[in-house]
């Protein structure tokens, strides 16, 4: 109850404003504050920009009603002109050239009318003839007033404001030699300038003390070189050009520099013209040198390549833009012919600055390149428009910056730059560091683009002439790499080479190149020019790189590997690190000079089994069919195609499987020889299978089935020829064979693998005997290479014959038959697509191999009196016959600058082109059979081991370890204790001889007994001591009869072993 009314319920309440009768909630009321602050805030804005616009109209109509007193005032001064005395006159000039000034302020966006420039005229008669009655005055003026008493005569300031907008007037009018005549701006210009009398500076410095060069710095503080090029753009797009005018022009912009030292001008000019699209080229030859001598362009280049802050200021405030970079290019480009003719180009420490300043303008436009590629075609059609340089256009200019860069980095002059930077350079070694490496990425970038630039590179530091007491440029190079002071290299996970990647790729490059072509004597007797510790501790720290671009730590942030972050996407430098570890460990395996595992990366993580057989899975599952092999994609630089099956695989798989395929290609000797057997052995098994698959069928591999040959044991490899070499790479199928022997009966026995082992035995040994069939000749050491003569003594089929032994040395490496054939280094690195060494033609040849190592370090004088020319006599042909080794190579001589040219060309014809011909044919055969690819994983003393087995001593305790008893016979079993010690009495070619007896090889399995299939075993036979031994070669078994004591066994196992019973006699 509502104790004011008495109402009981509380009345209704009415709404006023309309249908709207609910209540408004919080929401709604903080945004309607919102929206009311809002509104008050735009106003406040408006009423601020309100004030501004009215403030702005103001000063405009102000300024307006100024310019129209001031122009007013200068008509009255003009007129006044020559109605004063002097000291009104000095006064006069000041205030017109203020007032003048003013009204035409902001000339440079609205540009000067028809009004302003007779005004301008008439004040340049008024101060030419001002400046010229003061050549006569003396400084001193009646009533002892002097200039220097006035400060308000700032005449530095005026002239040069007053100059830069006259150098605007003429860059906007016509410029023709006709209208300069007699034009007063102009001998306003000349006059200021002191282009016709010697005298005016004087003038204005005594009695004036006015600053020429302030009023330079004044006037280009107001653009006065900007309006320079204005009108130089203007003249050029005329045709044709005035050359008078392009004289004036070019005087009046260099001479008032005349004299001085190098300034901010110089830089300001050279920026201004150089960065106009072939300047120099479009000029008349005498112009253009005038232009490159009086600006001084010489000193500009050295001091920019000396100051990495300047070049960097200049390049971003003049160069903008890659239009602007690609002038500054041409016009240095053009330089070079100038630079060659004169006496700079024998400053060494010029053509350095000049290299250097020529890599920093292509460093800058590699980024604009770059994009380039990316842009759509719709962006490429914009910038057309918008005038930016094309690819097209870029692309030309590389071409022919390449052709001039190629006339100039001769070898010599190579070494000239890099001896500059190296030994003459600042002392500082930051700024020799930075120095160097811009250097090297520029020389390098075109390197990659031409190959005889890059050789010659290469070769320039290869082979760099040491005098005595001095230091190769390698161990100058090296140093600048920073591998030995890099903490990170062994910690960081993310590790990255930056800008020290092209110092390091020329170091690999060059080095390898040495190594590849020094002597032994060289390497390790005269250590030059590195000590073999030194080159252990280089081995070791590239190899660290190299394995982390390829393989990426356990728990690294980024574990997919990534070259390119590595080596900072330095193109071949991936490559160059791998291929100087390959030379190096060549050479190791030649002559050791580390020890044992020392090639070896990753801590133990390539040795377990888990590893290598997920490796050859998931880089035979990266393979794709029907199509060349995953190690020829990469070869040719492409990635393996992958279908959707591949991609399901989880991240570990695709990363194992990147890793795993640039190791093996790059780097296998990484990845110990044992795993990389396993890794080739688990291919090998695959294939097999794949080809009984196809053969037989899912159920035929339980059969006994395979291709049935008959041999005559008299005929063997007439009849294994004319048998097998049709098959060709149907040989990667089972073959079982059936002998013959003397009297044309079939030898008793059924080939389960054991018949043919001993077939493939005798085969190679006869077919690759020299003495028997001349396709193969032997070294001094008694290697086996192909005879270059084999036509001869062969006939036609020589080649055809060489393809049939490729493919069964192949069918004896796909069915892991080891045989005994020693094959000479140089034929297996061709093989396997290594380069030979000059070292490998002492085997060869080795009077030929000393006679050009004493041509190698004799002094000149020898050389030319051996009369030498780059051809070589071959003997193989009949009478002999002059090969040249170069084209026109019998007009050539041979000096002391091209003899290692000359060496490595008679070792490669030795090695290489002489039996080019049954080294293709034998590798056709070969890869028949095996994958060329797989078998590059291996070295070539690791691919004869895969051929032959280790030439060691047979390890009795792991055959023991590893063999197998059935029959009543156990370890301890007193026959078998009796066999034992008999078989460690034997001595090495006996053993050798009882395991060829008792498996079909003399050899033992690379990885030891226990990969060897069916395992060894010992049966026991009958009791009796008139029996001989027996062995079943197709399972590795030998019957062995319970001889009653070991004298008796010693006995009948020599005599078996000693006369081949087997088969027949029991």
């Amino acid at each position: 109850m509502n104790f004011f009314d008495g109402q009981i319920y509380r009345r209704k309440g009415v709404s006023l404003r309309g249908n709207s009768g609910k209540q408004e909630d919080g929401q709604r009321i903080l945004e309607r504050a919102r929206l009311e602050r809002a509104l008050r805030e735009r106003q406040r804005l408006e009423e601020n920009k309100a004030v501004v616009i009215q403030r702005f109209l103001r000063a405009a109509a102000e300024t307006k009603k100024a310019r129209k007193q001031f122009e007013q005032e200068l008509e009255d001064l003009l007129q006044k002109w020559g109605k004063c005395s002097a000291v009104e006159t000095d006064l006069l000039v000041s205030r017109m050239m203020r007032v003048f000034l003013f009204i035409v302020r902001g000339y440079e966006v609205s540009g000067l009318s028809s009004v302003q420039q007779q005004r301008l005229s008439a004040l340049c008669n008024i101060l030419v003839q001002w400046l010229k009655l003061n050549i006569l005055r003396e400084p001193s003026l009646e009533n002892g007033y002097t200039a220097s008493s006035s400060c308000s005569l700032d005449m530095s300031q005026l002239l040069g404001r007053l100059y830069a907008v006259c150098i605007y007037f003429l860059s906007t009018s016509n410029s023709t030699t006709e209208l300069l005549e007699d034009n007063p701006v102009l001998e306003f210009c000349k006059t200021v300038t002191n282009l016709e009398d010697l005298d005016t500076k004087r003038v204005l410095k005594e009695y004036y003390h006015l600053s020429f060069v302030e009023l330079l710095d004044n006037a280009l503080k107001y653009g006065v070189y900007a309006s320079f090029r204005s009108w130089l753009l203007r003249i050029l797009s005329q045709t044709p050009n005035d050359g008078k005018v392009l004289t004036l022009l070019f005087q009046l912009l260099l001479e008032p520099l005349k004299g001085l030292t190098l300034t901010m001008h110089h830089l300001v000019i050279f920026g201004q013209l150089f960065s106009i699209t072939k300047l120099l080229s479009s000029l008349p030859n005498d112009i253009g040198r005038y232009v490159i001598s009086h600006l001084r362009v010489e000193e500009i280049i050295f001091q920019l390549a000396r100051d990495e802050n300047l070049l960097t200021e200049t390049l971003s405030k003049y160069f903008q833009s890659s239009n602007q970079i690609i002038g500054l290019l041409e016009n240095l480009v053009y330089m070079t012919e100038y630079i060659l003719d004169s006496s700079q180009k024998e400053d060494i420490s010029f053509m350095a600055s000049y290299v250097i300043l020529l890599s920093s303008c292509t460093s800058y436009l590699q980024f604009d390149k770059a994009n380039m590629k990316r842009e759509d075609n719709d962006l490429k059609q914009k910038k057309k428009l918008e005038g930016i340089v094309q690819m097209d256009e870029m692309d030309s200019l590389y071409q022919q910056l390449l052709n001039l860069i190629k006339s100039f980095f001769k070898i010599e002059n190579i070494r000239i730059v890099f001896r500059t930077l190296l030994w003459e350079a600042d002392a500082r070694v930051e700024s020799q560091s930075s120095t160097v490496v811009r250097l090297t990425n520029f020389m390098w970038q075109f390197a990659r683009m031409d190959v005889g630039l890059e050789h010659n590179l290469i070769t320039a530091l290869a082979f760099w002439p040491v005098k005595k007491d001095q230091q190769h440029v390698l161990e100058k190079l090296w140093p600048l790499c920073g591998l030995e002071q890099d903490t990170e290299l062994f910690s960081n996970n993310k590790y990255s080479l930056g800008e020290r990647s092209v110092p390091f790729t020329l170091f690999c490059r060059a080095f390898t190149r040495l190594v590849y072509f020094q002597d032994n004597e060289e390497f390790y007797q005269k250590q030059s020019p590195f000590s073999l510790e030194k080159v252990r501790n280089i081995a070791s720290l590239v190899k660290q790189v190299l394995f982390r671009a390829l393989w990426s730590p356990s728990g690294s942030i980024n574990p997919s590997p990534n070259p390119d972050f590595v080596f900072h996407h330095v193109d071949g430098a991936l490559e160059a690190a791998a291929r100087l570890l390959a030379v190096l460990r060549s050479r190791d395996s030649k002559q050791r000079f580390t020890q044992k595992g020392f090639w070896e990366v990753g801590n133990g993580i390539f040795v377990s089994d888990t590893f290598t057989v997920d490796a050859a899975k998931s880089v035979m599952e990266w393979e794709p069919e029907d199509s060349i092999s995953w190690f020829e994609q990469m070869d040719e630089g492409l990635y393996p195609s992958r279908n959707n099956m591949s991609m399901k695989r989880n991240a570990n798989m695709l990363q194992l499987s990147n890793a795993a395929r640039n190791i093996l290609r790059l780097a296998p000797f990484m990845i110990p020889f044992e795993s990389r057997l396993k890794i080739f052995h688990y291919w090998i098994q695959k294939e097999k299978e794949q080809v009984d698959l196809s053969v037989h069928g899912v159920f035929g591999v339980f059969e006994q089935s395979g291709t049935w040959v008959t041999v005559r044991r008299d005929f063997i490899v007439e009849d294994a020829f004319a048998a097998l070499n049709s098959m060709r790479d149907r040989l990667k199928q089972t073959i079982r064979l059936k002998f013959i022997d003397t009297h044309g009966l079939e030898e008793a026995g059924i080939d389960g693998g054991g018949v043919f082992k001993e077939f493939m035995h005798q085969l190679i040994a006869q077919a690759f005997s020299p003495s028997l069939y001349g396709l193969f000749r032997a070294t001094t050491e008694g290697k086996l290479y192909p005879n270059p003569a084999s036509h001869v003594l062969v006939g036609p089929i020589h080649l055809e014959m060489f393809e049939f032994l490729g493919r069964i040395l192949g069918k004896a490496i796909f069915d892991r038959i080891l045989v005994d054939l020693p094959l000479a280094t140089f034929f297996l690195s061709k093989l396997l697509g290594e380069p030979n060494y000059t070292d490998d033609l002492e085997s060869l040849d080795p009077e030929m191999y000393r006679n050009l190592m004493y041509l190698k370090h004799c002094d000149r004088k020898t050389v030319e009196e051996m009369n030498l020319t780059f051809t070589i006599m071959d003997n193989e042909y009949e009478g002999g016959k002059e090969v040249p080794l170069i084209p026109n190579g019998k007009d050539i001589p041979v000096t002391v600058e091209n003899r290692i040219e000359y060496i490595n060309r008679v070792a490669h014809y030795r090695m290489n082109v002489q039996i080019k011909q049954q080294c293709d044919a034998f590798l056709r055969g070969l890869c028949d059979v095996v994958n060329r690819q797989w078998i590059r994983i291996f070295s070539p003393h690791e691919m004869q081991l895969l051929i032959s087995g280790v030439t060691e001593k047979i390890n009795v305790i792991d055959l023991k370890r590893n063999c197998h008893y059935s029959g009543g016979y156990h370890e301890s079993h007193p026959v078998i204790i009796w066999f034992w010690e008999v078989f460690e009495e034997l001595p090495v070619e006996k053993q050798a001889n009882l395991l060829q007896f008792v498996t079909s090889s003399p050899r033992a399995p690379l990885l030891g007994f226990r990969y060897l299939d069916p395992a060894f075993t010992i049966h026991k036979a009958e009791a009796d001591d008139s029996r001989l031994p027996t062995a079943s070669t197709c399972m590795n078994l030998l019957k062995l009869p319970q001889y009653s004591s070991k004298q008796v066994l010693k006995n009948k196992l020599l005599y078996a072993i000693e006369t081949h019973t087997g088969f027949d006699l029991s």
